[in-house]
């Protein structure tokens, strides 16, 4: 993974998979009991960027120790990847392509739609069910909003782009930089 988490977290992590720690067994029994499970988006995206990031990081823990079960997190996480990428609500809704999952209320959900898809990019990348043609459309989305987000045409409002202060701004930068990371020697761009 290229954000968040260094070799060295990532080894602590699975060190405490290995030892079932009360915190990865607390971790795990959430994401056990949600595979059989489909959640809605909540607000703006915020439970499938939590759910995706979640999954995948189950996968990076256990892919080694446990390739069967991590293989299953990451289908999950896929699961709410796609969402983020083409959904706006609910799971297969198909209302979220282009800038229609980011582009509400003056691209507020850059900060969950935007940062949860770079994640799940990231994480799942080494994944044989995160197909090219999926990478792809993953791409392209985060591509399509980071520009989007700073570009008048595009976000016609174009609110708190100039205001490094604005809680907006924030969401706006904390999704291009994680991008930027995720997409780096990938992206033409």
């Amino acid at each position: 993974p290229r954000i968040l988490l260094t070799p060295e977290r990532l080894t602590e992590l699975r060190q405490l998979a290995t030892a079932n720690d009360p915190t990865w067994a607390t971790f795990k029994s959430e994401l056990d009991s949600g595979l059989s499970q489909t959640s809605g988006a909540s607000y703006m995206g915020g439970a499938w960027q939590n759910l995706v990031q979640n999954y995948a990081l189950g996968y990076l823990v256990l892919k080694d120790s446990n390739p069967t079960l991590a293989n299953q997190y990451a289908d999950k996480a896929l699961v709410y990847l796609k969402a983020l990428v083409r959904d706006k609500d609910t799971v297969g809704d198909g209302l979220g392509s282009g800038t229609n999952s980011v582009g509400r209320d003056q691209w507020y959900p850059t900060r969950s739609v935007g940062v949860g898809t770079a994640v799940g990019y990231d994480y799942l990348y080494d994944y044989s069910g995160f197909t090219q043609a999926l990478k792809d459309e993953v791409r392209g989305q985060l591509e399509l909003w980071t520009d989007g987000v700073w570009d008048p045409s595009v976000n016609l409002g174009q609110w708190a782009v100039n205001n490094p202060g604005n809680n907006y701004y924030l969401g706006h930068i904390n999704m291009t930089i994680r991008v930027g990371y995720v997409l780096y020697g990938d992206s033409t761009k």
